[in-house]
Protein backbone atom coordinates (compact mmCIF):
# COMPACT_ATOMS: atom_id res chain seq x y z
CA UNK A 1 0.00 0.00 0.00
CA UNK A 2 1.11 3.38 -0.76
CA UNK A 3 2.24 5.82 2.10
CA UNK A 4 -0.84 8.60 2.39
CA UNK A 5 1.77 11.37 3.53
CA UNK A 6 2.82 14.18 0.98
CA UNK A 7 6.42 15.15 0.51
CA UNK A 8 6.72 18.46 -0.03
CA UNK A 9 8.63 19.61 -3.52
CA UNK A 10 12.20 20.90 -3.48
CA UNK A 11 12.99 24.64 -5.03
CA UNK A 12 15.50 23.03 -6.93
CA UNK A 13 13.09 20.33 -8.65
CA UNK A 14 10.82 23.05 -9.32
CA UNK A 15 13.14 25.38 -10.62
CA UNK A 16 14.18 22.47 -12.83
CA UNK A 17 10.92 22.19 -14.22
CA UNK A 18 10.32 26.09 -14.84
CA UNK A 19 13.73 25.81 -16.53
CA UNK A 20 12.15 23.09 -18.77
CA UNK A 21 8.58 24.58 -19.70
CA UNK A 22 10.31 27.45 -20.36
CA UNK A 23 13.34 26.36 -22.62
CA UNK A 24 10.05 24.33 -24.78
CA UNK A 25 7.90 27.66 -24.77
CA UNK A 26 10.82 29.28 -26.09
CA UNK A 27 11.62 26.62 -28.79
CA UNK A 28 8.04 26.71 -29.85
CA UNK A 29 7.88 30.66 -30.18
CA UNK A 30 10.85 30.50 -32.53
CA UNK A 31 9.47 27.56 -34.69
CA UNK A 32 6.14 29.78 -35.17
CA UNK A 33 8.55 32.47 -36.21
CA UNK A 34 10.39 30.61 -38.27
CA UNK A 35 7.08 29.31 -40.01
CA UNK A 36 6.04 32.73 -40.35
CA UNK A 37 9.40 34.06 -42.46
CA UNK A 38 8.49 31.39 -44.70
CA UNK A 39 4.87 32.17 -45.07
CA UNK A 40 5.79 35.90 -45.87
CA UNK A 41 8.59 34.56 -48.47
CA UNK A 42 6.32 32.81 -50.25
CA UNK A 43 3.84 35.30 -49.98
CA UNK A 44 6.26 37.93 -51.44
CA UNK A 45 7.41 35.62 -53.59
CA UNK A 46 4.14 34.51 -55.58
CA UNK A 47 2.20 38.01 -55.20
CA UNK A 48 5.32 40.69 -55.00
CA UNK A 49 4.72 41.85 -58.53
CA UNK A 50 1.66 42.56 -58.16
CA UNK A 51 1.52 45.23 -55.46
CA UNK A 52 3.23 48.92 -56.24
CA UNK A 53 5.90 49.62 -53.98
CA UNK A 54 3.96 52.85 -52.44
CA UNK A 55 0.95 50.29 -51.48
CA UNK A 56 0.72 50.06 -47.87
CA UNK A 57 0.92 46.78 -46.28
CA UNK A 58 -2.55 45.83 -45.06
CA UNK A 59 -3.06 43.89 -41.81
CA UNK A 60 -1.61 44.66 -38.81
CA UNK A 61 1.90 44.89 -39.67
CA UNK A 62 0.78 47.55 -42.59
CA UNK A 63 -1.37 49.53 -39.64
CA UNK A 64 1.53 50.09 -37.86
CA UNK A 65 3.20 51.34 -40.92
CA UNK A 66 0.74 53.42 -41.90
CA UNK A 67 0.82 55.60 -38.79
CA UNK A 68 4.27 55.52 -38.55
CA UNK A 69 4.42 57.34 -41.92
CA UNK A 70 1.12 59.75 -41.08
CA UNK A 71 3.47 60.42 -37.75
CA UNK A 72 6.10 61.58 -39.90
CA UNK A 73 4.38 63.33 -42.29
CA UNK A 74 2.79 66.09 -39.66
CA UNK A 75 3.97 68.91 -38.68
CA UNK A 76 4.04 69.26 -35.15
CA UNK A 77 2.19 72.21 -34.35
CA UNK A 78 3.29 74.53 -31.21
CA UNK A 79 0.95 74.81 -28.40
CA UNK A 80 -1.16 77.84 -28.12
CA UNK A 81 -0.18 80.41 -25.21
CA UNK A 82 -2.30 82.12 -23.80
CA UNK A 83 -1.67 85.98 -23.77
CA UNK A 84 -0.72 87.99 -20.78
CA UNK A 85 -3.57 90.35 -19.38
CA UNK A 86 -2.15 94.07 -19.62
CA UNK A 87 -1.23 94.99 -16.49
CA UNK A 88 -2.50 98.33 -15.41
CA UNK A 89 -0.12 101.51 -15.02
CA UNK A 90 1.25 102.37 -11.98
CA UNK A 91 -0.73 105.13 -10.62
CA UNK A 92 2.01 108.10 -10.47
CA UNK A 93 2.75 107.96 -14.71
CA UNK A 94 -0.08 108.63 -16.98
CA UNK A 95 -0.09 107.38 -20.75
CA UNK A 96 -1.13 109.49 -23.45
Amino acid sequence: MASTSKRQQTMAKRNREQAVKEKAALKLEKKYAKARERQAKAHEEMYGHLRDHDETIRGPEGMEQATEQREATEQPQAPEQPEAPEQPSPEGTEQP
